[in-house]
């Protein structure tokens, strides 16, 4: 027999084997031969209930030999014969006509057990004895799977603790149902029985309820960080709104009748409540007399003495930058004009420029001959590389300049009369030059230090022969100052003005500047004194800061200040007396609050249509705010597949009323209809628009819902509509 079948019956050696009880050791002889005589006269009356346990496994092979089927274990119930109706039991070897059911074993008596049985040792003989024997039964392969059914041997059972194995009757007992091993061990072995199992399971519970607090914890806290609008990102610059200032008519603050710095920081909060983002300075520089002759610089690192001191300029920028708010300078570049004048030419060596055009790269606009602010339309692919070379610049007072301001903290330069100086053959290595010290001071989006021009930059340069230098223009200034004039030329004027840009060089590519809209400015008259009015003043300031790009006020325009009445015979050799009054803080004639009481301003003041306090700031404060929370306003274009268009259309209906609409990619559109002629307006825009939400109106309607089918705007009235989806 194999030692599987032994480790399967004796389940591993276990110290203690306790059998089902049953009866083992009566014997009868039968025709001199000892036989163990059954408990019951026959061996199953009903299978089913001879066993509740059947095999559940197929018969094993026919060399595998089962210690139960030994016939020194266990015996049938009646004599097998070969002539029994059981062709399977009449295959069992027989002895006299009488099938061998039980080897003999040691016993004294008929009914008694064999002293000294050792369950273990028994089996062991019995093993032994079984496999030495060439007649086993266990050898034929029927008889094997007889001897392995359940009805064919007896179940044991233990009888009790003195008695291991005992062949008992069945006397009304339960039918006996198979080997029971059982094995015991001792309480001590288990470590676990003595943990403190209700503490533990305190523990683990709020150890669990921990753990789970503390993730709803960090869900919560990642959902309270989520942006509430997933918004396009945009510079400080692009977008916001600037204010442009002439220091010395802005805010006198030492009663000698010239505004100054610390005049000008005394109105930071003013400029917060307007919605300002940034401070465009005119000019704070030495001259030989200022401000008069503002224009003729002599240092463009020292401020003038009438403005105050280097101190007084740092603390300014410092109250400015508490507010959010960025200061820019400009910067004249007269002086250097006339240094490039007696300069030699610079030396250049072999260097490398990332993106220059070539001439085939533009095509002529037709319409660039006709207006100014128009320049050539830039063909599909305009970037090209152009061989390896180096070049250096000879120290000049603009780079100069520039390191020492922005050592000031100041945010950015205006390069005013840029224009002028294009001829020169080292214009693009200066401009390069300026941007990267720009670049050095630069950190971040947020904290970028940025150069502006105006447009007449790329008007004064040539298609063909200027290819560089519009390359370097388009790729190192930020914002393009542009102006337009809302009353000289019509609404038509208008539509054309705007279409130039939008459809020209600046929207070829992302990365080109932005435009820098102003409807009036230090080189301009005031807008007042063509819009004849206070809402024709307001109206044209808010069509200004719905165009697509960054817009500009200059200062008292928000309140309708009217150009200085220059009488015949004085300030002649001044350039810009009748823009440059003093500013009105009230409506006191006697210096309108620019100065103390008593001080006659450097320049006569003028007329307003308003003033401060009585003035319509907040509906300037709320257009900025406005512009800043939305993306079809702020965003200048939609960038898609590395091509920007532009995100507005300006139509036209008659020669008054004109329309801005905006909008962006999953966006709300946004209409801003103005009427900028002097009469009552009513039109039907229902082929186009249907209606939508006042946002911001001059008559106190923001909030109504507005249909365009019949829609009635007074004279020099301004609209803006959020459409429905």
């Amino acid at each position: 027999m194999n030692l599987a079948a032994e480790a399967g019956l004796l389940n591993g050696g276990l110290p203690e084997v306790c059998y089902p009880p049953s009866v083992v050791g009566l014997t009868v002889e039968t025709n001199g031969i000892a036989k163990s005589q059954s408990p019951v006269t026959e061996f199953i009356a009903d299978e089913e209930a001879a066993s509740v346990c059947p095999l559940l496994s197929p018969s094993p092979p026919t060399d595998f030999e089962h210690p139960l089927a030994l016939p020194s274990v266990m015996g049938y119930d009646h004599q097998i014969s070969p002539s029994s109706t059981d062709p399977e039991l009449s295959a069992l070897p027989t002895v006299n006509g009488n099938a061998i059911t039980n080897l003999d074993v040691d016993r004294h008596s008929t009914g008694g057990a064999p002293e000294g049985f050792n369950p273990t040792s028994s089996v062991q003989s019995m093993i032994e004895s079984s496999s030495s024997s060439g007649s086993s039964v266990l050898h034929e392969s029927a008889a094997c799977a007889q001897l392995l059914s359940n009805h064919h041997y007896q179940h044991l059972t233990k009888a009790s603790d003195g008695d291991p194995f005992t062949l008992q009757e069945n006397g009304g007992k339960p039918v006996l149902t198979g080997i029971q091993l059982a094995v015991r061990k001792s309480t001590d072995d288990h470590c676990f029985l003595d943990w403190n199992w209700p503490l533990i399971r305190k523990i683990s519970f709020w150890t669990i309820i921990s753990l789970l607090m503390a993730c709803m914890c960090v869900v919560v806290g990642m959902v309270a960080q989520l942006p509430s609008r997933c918004d396009p990102p945009h510079a400080w610059w692009q977008g916001t709104l600037f204010y442009e200032i002439f220091p010395a008519s802005f805010q006198d603050k030492n009663s000698d009748g010239i505004g100054d710095l610390i005049g000008l920081s005394s109105r930071a909060n003013y400029l917060e409540a307007l919605g300002v983002k940034a401070v465009r300075l005119n000019s704070i520089f030495a001259s030989d007399d200022y401000p008069d002759h503002f224009d003729h610089v002599k240092n463009l690192m020292k401020v003038d003495h009438h403005l105050g001191t280097i101190k007084d300029f740092q603390k300014m920028v410092g109250i400015l930058h508490d507010r959010n708010i960025s200061v820019i300078l400009d910067l004249p570049l007269k002086l250097f004009k006339e240094q490039l004048g007696n300069e030699e030419l610079v030396i250049s060596l072999p260097r490398r420029d990332n993106r220059v055009l070539n001439d085939e790269d533009f095509k002529e606009n037709p319409e660039n001959k006709d207006k100014l602010n128009t320049y050539p339309t830039l063909a599909s692919d305009p970037v090209t590389e152009s061989p390896y070379r180096e070049e250096r610049v000879p120290p000049n007072m603009i780079s100069e300049a520039l390191q020492f301001w922005l050592n000031m903290e100041v945010d950015g330069f205006y390069l005013k009369d840029l224009e002028h100086i294009t001829f020169h053959s080292s214009f693009a290595p200066y401009v390069r030059e300026w941007r990267k010290i720009i670049d050095n001071y630069s950190q971040g989006m947020q904290s970028q230090k940025i150069l502006m021009c105006n447009i007449n930059v790329l008007n004064s340069l040539n298609v063909e022969d200027d290819v560089e230098k519009i390359n370097v223009v388009l790729n190192h200034m930020d914002l393009v100052d542009v102006h337009l004039d809302l009353y000289g030329n019509g609404t038509e004027g208008i539509k054309r003005s705007v279409n130039n840009l939008l459809k020209g060089l600046l929207y070829e590519k992302p990365g080109y500047p932005w435009i820098h809209w102003n409807v009036g400015s230090v080189e301009t008259h005031r807008l007042a004194a063509v819009s004849g009015s206070a809402e024709g003043n307001l109206a044209a300031v808010l069509f200004n800061m719905m165009l697509p790009g960054t817009p500009s006020i200059f200062y008292g325009d928000e309140i309708g200040l009217q150009d200085y009445f220059v009488p015949d015979g004085e300030h002649r050799e001044i350039h810009h007396p009748s823009q440059l009054a003093p500013m009105h803080w009230n409506s006191n004639e006697h210096g309108f609050g620019f100065t103390s009481t008593g001080i006659f301003p450097w320049i006569n003041p003028s007329q307003s249509l308003g003033s401060v306090v009585g003035s319509r700031k907040e509906i300037i404060r709320n257009v900025a705010m406005f512009r800043e929370s939305s993306p079809s306003i702020y965003m200048n274009g939609i960038v898609k597949e590395g091509m920007k268009t532009p995100n507005c259309e300006i139509r036209v209906l008659d020669s008054d009323i004109v329309v801005i609409q905006r909008w962006y990619p999953r966006r709300h559109s946004y209409v801003m209809v103005t009427n900028l002629g002097g009469h009552t307006r009513t039109r039907d825009l229902s082929s186009w628009l249907y209606g939508g939400e006042i946002v911001v109106d001059q008559r106190s309607r923001t909030g109504q819902y507005v249909k365009f089918d019949s829609l009635t705007l007074n004279a020099q009235e301004s609209l803006i509509v959020k459409l429905d989806k």
